[in-house]
């Protein structure tokens, strides 16, 4: 609880350097999206492997484990995946700013991402833990970000047009530059979280008292890399505030 409550506060801090009136454009939050974006990028694209290979016969694995990778093949709801709309608002930002994101790079990411590869590939049930984390943050956080990104205003995120703003700031919840925190749809994502929650229910009854104890624990590291990272960026992009 106490390394959780430091991220928010880390985060919650930070943001407003990122946007005006202190940031005359969205460079500083590109450089952050970045960096949090590779986390789920990889942790999607390791889950994805597992589903392209849920279905190859393998008579090493038990049959809980196959019950337990059927399972995880099918936890993630279609409209949860993030790593294209994550890839949009980078192509996006770039566009718009001009700034070399890969410039800034973060040694505890890139030793976070490589555990990531190695863990979920030994006990894929601590995927639940990335899952849990990252998405939940996009419903709970992620909607209170939105709001202060939007407040930003359309000019700021590069959109000149008259019909863009419209579209974008008026009726639309995609917004270019930050869709990561958006979900298509009139309920803004809240029946794809309730999906989600209903599809993990299964845990309760597929998972051994060892594996809650490894996704426990990976939550944890989890929120403590996240942690080492912010404290990273800070240094990298002077935005140390303590």
């Amino acid at each position: 609880r106490s390394v959780h409550t430091r991220l928010n506060k880390l985060i919650v801090s930070r943001l407003p350097l990122a946007l005006p009136p202190i940031a005359k454009t969205p460079e500083l939050y590109a450089h952050g999206i970045n960096t949090f974006g590779d986390i789920y990028l990889v942790f999607e694209n390791c889950w994805r492997v597992l589903i392209a290979e849920v279905d190859k016969p393998n008579a090493n694995v038990s049959s809980h484990d196959t019950n337990l990778r059927q399972w995880l093949s099918q936890l993630v709801p279609p409209g949860l995946w993030r790593s294209d709309a994550i890839k949009k608002d980078l192509e996006y930002l770039e566009t718009v700013t001009g700034a070399d994101l890969e410039a800034v790079s973060n040694e505890q990411l890139r030793s976070f991402t490589a555990h990531i590869y190695r863990q979920t590939r030994e006990k894929p049930h601590v995927l639940v833990a990335y899952a849990w984390i990252m998405y939940m943050a996009i419903f709970s956080g992620g909607r209170w970000i939105r709001e202060q990104l939007t407040e930003s205003g359309p000019e700021f995120w590069g959109v000149a047009h008259e019909s863009d703003k419209t579209a974008y700031w008026i009726h639309g919840t995609l917004r270019p530059g930050f869709t990561l925190f958006c979900f298509s749809g009139t309920r803004d994502g809240e029946d794809i979280k309730t999906d989600f929650k209903t599809r993990l229910e299964k845990a309760e009854e597929l998972l051994t008292a060892h594996e809650r104890k490894d996704i426990i624990d990976e939550a944890q590291f989890i929120f403590e890399q996240c942690v080492a990272i912010v404290e990273g960026l800070d240094k990298q992009l002077m935005t140390d505030l303590e």
